[in-house]
């Protein structure tokens, strides 16, 4: 078999453009003729990527992986800052939901109109609703840590889940009758 010319094998560059291309060394790999594999390894990109694979839980990338890649780049793996702030506006909205619980057992009333439709259908529902919603959204946000407003984002959920914790405990104080009365 003998080697294939540039116009062989598709290339559309004139043969003054392809051999100062080739002098240049902008055609990488492929401008040797004919081009060899030199791969040893079977091609990884062959087959698709696995719903559950061995790297979900213990990911490698941390950051983007070339230089400049700091912003808008998806990781497998968490620090634990992030992890712990996720986990913490989790605990922070069950509290909330055990608390809006309580405080509407003392008497008090639902503002929110959807949280109010699922506390008729059941307490059951309205915590589990409440935690799982939060908990997508929490995933999702965790998911896109690296673009550029999402850890403000985290942070603004975790103020304002900790203010609603500081309210309720107001309520809670105001809710119940006073020592000696």
């Amino acid at each position: 078999m003998s080697p294939k010319t540039p116009d062989e094998v598709g290339v559309t560059l004139p043969a003054t453009q392809f051999d100062d291309a080739l002098a240049r060394g902008h055609l990488g790999p492929y401008g040797t003729w004919p081009y060899v594999e030199r791969r040893v390894q079977v091609d990884r990109r062959v087959s698709g990527t696995r719903l559950f694979s061995g790297y979900m839980l213990r990911g490698h990338r941390l950051r983007g992986r070339r230089q400049g890649e700091t912003r808008n780049v998806y990781v497998d793996r968490y620090r634990p800052g992030d992890l712990a702030l996720a986990g913490a506006i989790l605990v922070l909205n069950i509290f909330d939901a055990g608390f809006t619980l309580d405080y509407l057992g003392k008497g008090g009333t639902e503002a929110n109109p959807i949280a109010r439709f699922l506390m008729e259908q059941g307490t059951g529902w309205f915590v589990f609703s409440k935690a799982v919603v939060v908990a997508l959204c929490v995933l999702f946000l965790m998911v896109h840590k690296t673009f550029h407003c999402v850890r403000p984002a985290m942070w603004a959920l975790f103020g304002f889940y900790s203010s609603l914790l500081a309210y309720h405990l107001f309520l809670q104080l105001a809710a119940s009758p006073a020592p000696g009365l």
